[in-house]
């Protein structure tokens, strides 16, 4: 992991993860973040 990421997906609700998820499947490095486990989408 460089730390240089394409893409930062700020929020891990339903949107976020399937933004996030999308994003990944392009090839693209994506950081997903999120304030609490709880509230992260799966």
């Amino acid at each position: 992991m460089s730390g240089i990421y394409d893409a930062i997906v700020v929020g891990a609700g339903h949107a976020g993860a399937e933004s996030a998820l999308a994003l990944a499947r392009l090839g693209k490095s994506t950081l997903l973040t999120a304030t609490e486990i709880a509230t992260v989408a799966y």
